[in-house]
């Protein structure tokens, strides 16, 4: 820790063992602290030894950033500056104005997703509800302004520990302001085509992973490294209650389908959703499960493996017919609708109770208790 500190306001001590200062005075933070308490042990400039309350005093480092950060975001106020650097500004500019890399090479992604990435990967990977705590924005607004001036040098030391849902709804927040859609404009609305199309499974891979390939180099990064993200994360994320409209009992909300609920708007951006030729188109569960899908084929769109249904082809004797129990309404685009009776195929079981079934050309997912297994 830093052992000089700048009072930040005025404190008059209430007893002979606390410091007495005021706004903008020097003191030499001591050894001795009291975390818990909220009170450090300081001596003033006139050799005066006590305590005070740690809220009153920043050290020179904390002081030096948050004034960098003032000045920063006053020169946007005043135009000064045309842009921040990193969030709010188009992809291909951050990674021509970034930093390089300690080696001196360019980093293929913004560095503020390198270090969320890495972070989230040490640490949240097991974390409740990784992406749905809501934060004031003020928790993310300090961090976000220390990658726009380019101050965040140590990822441990500068990201919070006490709040570990900062870093993922930082990374979430980047996604979100960037001012073209992660697909791009140009190709948003061919990839929603594509997944509401009636093709055969195989053909909609095969027509998906073309358009990836035409996305701009940078957007294909991006795309991968994010989507890797969220299909590593699927063994570890929870699940949430959700209610099934057509006899209101509880289930959960499948790992997948809750980050894709997340991360497909970000896809596909909210321009798109406002765009008059999508209006009766219900854009947020198309978007939601075409990122289901790029989660499901991770494999196969970006690490050059075999599609799921390919696999599955070559196991179908292994398939569980089963007969529906009741009668089913998806609430999601990502499930399977039945009629009570009505036989399927079981293609996976999860261990979290969700399985996934096949229906014609159409594969979703479903609870196991909603069924009967008939060649047990």
């Amino acid at each position: 820790m830093d052992r000089l500190g700048i009072a930040i306001n005025n404190y008059t001590g209430q007893s002979e063992n606390e410091l007495t200062f005021k706004e903008r005075d020097l003191i030499m933070i001591l050894g001795q602290f009291d975390d818990q308490g909220g009170w450090w042990q300081g001596l003033t400039i006139d050799s005066k030894k006590g305590w005070f309350p740690k809220d009153y005093i920043l050290t020179f480092k904390q002081y030096h950033k948050q004034k960098k950060i003032y000045e920063f975001k006053k020169k946007i106020q005043d135009q000064e500056l045309p842009k921040p650097k990193f969030f709010g500004n188009q992809l291909d500019a951050v990674l021509m104005n970034q930093p390089s890399l300690p080696n001196k090479t360019r980093n293929p992604l913004p560095n503020v997703v390198t270090d969320t990435l890495g972070y989230i990967r040490k640490h949240c990977m097991d974390l409740e509800d990784l992406f749905l705590h809501a934060l004031p924005d003020q928790e993310i607004g300090n961090l976000r302004a220390l990658y726009d001036v380019q101050l965040i040098k140590n990822v441990d030391e500068e990201f919070p520990t006490n709040n570990l849902h900062v870093v993922p709804n930082l990374l979430l927040d980047y996604l979100q302001k960037l001012p073209s859609p992660l697909l791009t404009t140009n190709y948003t609305k061919e990839f929603l085509n594509k997944q509401r199309s009636n093709n055969t499974y195989e053909s909609k891979l095969f027509s998906i992973k073309s358009l990836i390939q035409l996305l701009p180099i940078e957007n294909r990064v991006l795309l991968k490294v994010i989507m890797e993200l969220l299909h590593d994360l699927v063994p570890h994320s929870t699940e949430i209650e959700k209610i099934i409209n057509s006899n209101l009992n509880n289930i959960k909300i499948s790992k997948k389908t809750q980050l894709s609920q997340i991360f497909g708007p970000i896809l596909i951006g909210s321009q798109i959703t406002k765009h008059k030729n999508f209006q009766d188109r219900d854009v947020y569960g198309e978007s939601s499960a075409l990122c289901l899908l790029l989660i499901n084929e991770y494999n196969y769109f970006f690490a050059g493996g075999e599609s799921l249904d390919s696999k599955k082809g070559k196991e179908s004797s292994t398939k569980k017919a089963v007969k529906a129990l009741m009668d089913y309404n998806a609430d999601d685009e990502s499930e399977l609708s039945f009629k009570k009776d009505q036989r399927f195929f079981v293609i996976t079981k999860d261990e979290d109770g969700w399985w996934e079934g096949k229906i014609g050309e159409q594969i979703g997912l479903f609870q196991g208790w909603m069924v009967e297994e008939l060649n047990k």
